[in-house]
């Protein structure tokens, strides 16, 4: 058998046996996200925790805001899940408070593919306050924050 067809047979075999034949993994939609935050924040609220809504990016906050003033004059459990600018990754913060005590557990699905399906990490920081975001205008987009995230102490 001469050399090339020799070599462009091994060649051969290492291309076929270095294709990937698992089927492509798809992006989860925009859909599956929500549900997976939804099904996630859940385990991060107390039963008598009065919602005051899920803010997607770019959302008024106006209501959302109402809602934790009431809740804190009344002194009852609030929570309000907002999301936030992502580069590479679906990203959302839950503020939640009780009794004075305020604190928000930011969410972050940054490598979610080497944990196998569409999932979060998660960490609480405490915070003084809330704010509300803002809309900052570029040239070519406008930059939404978070419409409301927490103020750290």
């Amino acid at each position: 058998m001469p050399v090339s067809l020799t070599l462009c047979s091994i060649g051969f075999v290492i291309v076929l046996a270095s294709v990937d034949t698992r089927p492509p993994r798809l992006h989860p939609t925009l859909n599956s996200w929500r549900q997976v935050i939804e099904s996630t924040v859940v385990t991060h609220l107390s039963k008598d925790a009065v919602s005051c809504g899920i803010l997607n990016l770019g959302a008024e906050a106006a209501s959302a805001v109402r809602c934790i003033a009431q809740a804190q004059r009344k002194g009852i459990a609030f929570w309000v899940l907002s999301q936030a600018p992502g580069i590479d990754s679906q990203v959302w913060t839950l503020l939640r408070g009780n009794k004075g005590d305020l604190t928000a557990v930011e969410f972050d699905s940054y490598n979610w593919e080497t944990r196998g399906k569409p999932s979060f990490t998660s960490y609480a920081v405490r915070c003084k306050s809330y704010e509300i975001g803002k809309v900052q205008r570029r040239k070519n987009y406008d930059y939404h924050e978070a419409a409301i995230s927490c103020a750290r102490e």
